[in-house]
């Protein structure tokens, strides 16, 4: 059974650029168990998606970006547009206006998003609208898209920066979880201390918890921020 690539909601840093950053997130052995392949991607964004949440949670409030909505002209040959704000982080809603009071709602699963080459495209497995469109043409010279999505633009630098190093001590303490005993303790890893010690744990041990310091210390200005 496939995974929702949306199980854990918006992730704040792409897996692009945390491949780009990964030293300088502190992870090393541990990324092995993360290939630059599809099922690694994924599994990469997942663990993106939980630090985000765990940003959130330590934060009281959420980063997701705002809804954004746009019209854009749609190339029936491609199939293909483009929005203002790249990189989407996810489609909303989507819907083609082939006439001044004719459209085509489009499922927001039918929309391949290629945030390299920063392009959306309309996939061919739908109900046969397309080739309705295609034969018998439209109305407007252009046809247009009128879509609403989100942007990772709109999250703060140090939001992203700060889901980085969670990630990444996320990723360090599932490492330490496999190699080591139950229950072990704490160890340093490339300057990063995890902990895989269950139940009780000292004031030190606390300090290697489940939350990286480097993320802590970034968003300490949105904890005061909302406090007040």
């Amino acid at each position: 059974m496939a995974v929702d690539p949306n199980l854990f909601g918006t992730a704040y840093l792409d897996a692009e650029s945390f491949r780009d950053m990964a030293g300088l997130f502190g992870v090393g052995m541990a990324f092995c168990d993360y290939p630059a392949t599809n099922d690694g991607n994924a599994k990469l964004l997942r663990v993106l998606q939980a630090a985000s949440r765990a940003i959130d949670a330590f934060c009281a409030k959420d980063f997701a970006p705002a809804d954004r909505s746009e019209q854009h002209a749609l190339d029936l040959t491609t199939w293909q547009f483009k929005v203002n704000r790249p990189p989407v982080t996810e489609i909303v809603s989507c819907t083609i206006r082939y006439a001044a009071d004719g459209t085509i709602t489009i499922h927001p699963s039918k929309i391949y998003v290629n945030n390299q080459q920063r392009f959306c495209e309309i996939t061919r497995d739908l109900d046969g609208s397309l080739m309705i469109l295609e034969t018998i043409g439209t109305e407007l010279r252009e046809p247009q898209i009128e879509v609403v999505y989100k942007s990772t633009q709109d999250i703060p630098m140090h939001v992203k920066l700060a889901c980085g190093f969670q990630a990444g001590h996320l990723i360090n303490s599932g490492f330490a979880d496999k190699v080591l005993p139950p229950n072990f303790g704490k160890i340093d890893m490339g300057g990063l201390s995890v902990n895989n010690k269950k139940g009780y744990r000292s004031s030190e041990e606390m300090s290697a918890g489940s939350f990286s310091p480097d993320a802590e210390r970034l968003l300490k200005q949105e904890i005061n921020f909302s406090v007040a």
